[in-house]
């Protein structure tokens, strides 16, 4: 088993992470294992919101993604859109990663969306 699949060339990795249908605005903890994330997959049926992130070095405690001028790092989300994310972000870099929407998915059901995790 490879414990560091960054150490090969052009690895991608697809990761669905949920945000459930009771409010919760955050997803599972993704382990990216030195990829970065490179893309994110938004279905069809997701309701507005926009998309932050929290990364963490331990797994424990998670700190939001801030950009280089200090701002919440968010990425303008849409229903039905591939969405491309800087690699020069950076996000993902620190081992562990959580996917935030700025508002809860109000539905009878969990929205997914697919990251895209890459070595760069």
């Amino acid at each position: 088993m490879l414990n560091n699949l960054a150490s090969l060339p052009n690895v991608t990795r697809f990761q669905t992470v949920t945000l459930n249908n009771s409010g919760n605005t955050t997803s599972e903890t993704v382990q990216t294992l030195g990829l970065l994330l490179v893309g994110i997959v938004i279905g069809g049926t997701w309701d507005t919101a926009n998309i932050t992130f929290t990364e963490s070095t331990d797994n424990t405690n998670f700190y939001a993604k801030y950009d280089d001028s200090g701002n919440l790092y968010t990425v303008t989300a849409a229903a039905s859109h591939v969405l491309t994310v800087p690699a020069a972000k950076l996000v993902g870099m620190t081992g562990f990663l959580k996917v935030v929407a700025t508002a809860a998915q109000n539905t009878s059901s969990p929205r997914q969306i697919v990251l895209v995790l890459r070595a760069i």
